[in-house]
């Protein structure tokens, strides 16, 4: 979906993990940082997902 942000995705999850903050939080915190950096394509993607109430509970909406 995002090709040419792959590393940088992985690489901030990685970061959110290693922090050790409870999963909805991680989750939370990448919605936030994914929305900054991947613009609307991932806005569009998690209203997608939110409509169908699949990432209602892991991307905090």
């Amino acid at each position: 979906m995002f090709p040419e942000s792959s590393q940088h995705i992985h690489a901030q999850w990685s970061a959110l993990q290693r922090a050790g903050a409870e999963e909805s939080e991680q989750w939370t915190e990448f919605s936030r940082w994914a929305e900054q950096n991947l613009g609307e394509r991932f806005r569009e993607l998690k209203d997608e997902l939110l409509g169908g109430h699949e990432g209602a509970d892991i991307l905090g909406s």
